[in-house]
């Protein structure tokens, strides 16, 4: 009796969820009394069985890009983007060549990409809010990214460049035949899977090195990204392609590091503190470090402006130099299409062309 009465009960489980607009609560009033057992509770497992999958609820944004951008004015579009809408079209005409539409709009994917470096939004939000999925957004910004780094923005001066330069940084800051200034400074990512700890840098988080050496304009002219957060920067320069541009430099010009730098003839680092340097000493130590911390405003800039490298959490591990270099591309290009050009101030003839870094200088101390 007992099993034709629940035969009859589990044959009316379909019906009931049906009538019912919500199945849970069948769940909840078939399993209410505490004392439920035997065919009852036969019944509730077959019911909680027949509950049918949730699905995912879809969020995505329709017609963001043709609707909401157009209604921006100008300084929330610069907000947003980083950059005015004539620079995003500069832009948009650059990397233009470099991509496949056929899919996506061309303002879609270089939207999408920008807003994604711009912002510290999660890249799901980023996805729902141009109407993608997760899948087509990271092969969006995989393809824009490397399409950005054709722009060519980011290119070893000629030596006509590199006095004009130095002109520019003796009548700013007082330094005589320096063209720019280097130095290293760390990009968060996440826990490496392999060799992790070769990326703990000294203060105790993973990262890779992003190595730059900025004009007076704080745009990078050489960057090299991609050695661990453990490594030293003297050692980033040592294996870094720019080495050999250097040691090509005229001898009477050179670039401005920090003590982390070996001293050369191209690269003047200051004067090790010892307690016992001279007013020449301490005067080009002072000038040295106020003429240097452009370099320290560029990288400043550059993840103010492109705020997802302060923690790039990436788990294509082999993709994150490259991403990292399309930042500073794009950093370059903004700055060139939006900067006043500056007066062109020509270089003092200034004989600096010793045959030793200690030499060199000293003689610079002097001058100064």
């Amino acid at each position: 009796m007992a099993n034709e009465q629940s035969a009859k009960m589990l044959a009316l489980i379909p019906c009931l969820f049906e009538a019912l607009d919500d199945p849970p609560e069948l769940l909840h009033l078939l399993g209410s009394d505490s004392h439920v057992s035997g065919a009852s509770g036969d019944v509730v497992l077959a019911a909680s069985l027949h509950q049918p999958a949730l699905e995912l609820f879809n969020h995505r944004l329709m017609g963001f890009v043709e609707h909401d951008v157009p209604l921006y004015n100008d300084l929330t579009f610069k907000a947003h983007f980083r950059m005015v809408r004539s620079t995003f079209q500069s832009l948009l005409e650059a990397v233009a060549p470099y991509l496949d539409c056929r899919s996506n709009t061309l303002e879609t994917k270089v939207l999408s990409t920008v807003w994604l470096l711009s912002n510290a939004e999660s890249f799901r939000g980023v996805a729902d809010r141009f109407g993608l999925s997760k899948g087509s957004l990271l092969h969006i910004f995989l393809s824009v990214c490397e399409a950005m780094r054709h722009l060519d923005s980011v290119e070893w001066p000629s030596e006509q460049l590199m006095k004009v330069s130095a002109g520019t940084f003796l009548a700013r800051h007082g330094f005589p035949g320096a063209i720019d200034c280097i130095d290293g400074c760390h990009i968060p990512i996440k826990g490496r899977s392999e060799d992790r700890s070769s990326f703990i840098n000294r203060k105790g988080y993973s990262s890779i090195v992003l190595q730059g050496i900025c004009n007076e304009n704080m745009q990078f002219i050489d960057a090299f990204a991609g050695w661990p957060g453990s490594v030293h920067d003297s050692r980033v320069l040592r294996n870094s392609p720019i080495t050999a541009e250097l040691e090509k430099m005229p001898g009477n010009l050179h670039i401005l590091g920090d003590s982390a730098y070996p001293l050369s003839t191209f690269l003047m680092t200051p004067f090790k503190e010892t307690g016992n340097l001279g007013d020449q000493e301490r005067r080009f130590n002072v000038l040295h470090s106020t003429t240097r911390s452009i370099i320290e405003r560029s990288f400043a800039l550059l993840k103010g402006k492109l705020r997802r490298l302060k923690s790039l959490d990436m788990s294509l591990e082999q993709e994150i130099p490259g991403v990292v270099m399309s930042c500073v591309y794009l950093h370059n290009f903004i700055i060139s299409k939006e900067r006043e050009d500056n007066e062109i101030i020509p270089i003092r003839d200034m004989n600096f062309n010793f045959s030793t870094a200690s030499q060199k200088r000293a003689a610079i101390a002097a001058w100064i």
